[in-house]
């Protein structure tokens, strides 16, 4: 039985959402000359691991109190 157009719709809309954020986070973390390479080999296998969850906590965490 096919799903409705708006729930698929909606569904690879947020996904794409999800990604992107991620992606975001996973590029910043990387350019942020200022962090310590222990710490983004630590963020790295956390953004491996932990996926969207690490995305958030290091946009909590580290983004958010870049000067």
């Amino acid at each position: 039985m096919p799903q409705p157009v708006p729930t698929i719709v909606i569904s690879v809309l947020f996904s794409l959402t999800v990604i992107s954020f991620w992606l975001w986070m996973f590029v910043e973390m990387i350019r942020n000359d200022d962090m310590d390479p222990t710490a983004k080999t630590y963020w790295t296998v956390a953004f491996i691991f932990l996926s969207i969850f690490a995305a958030g906590l290091y946009y909590l965490n580290i983004y958010r109190r870049r000067d």
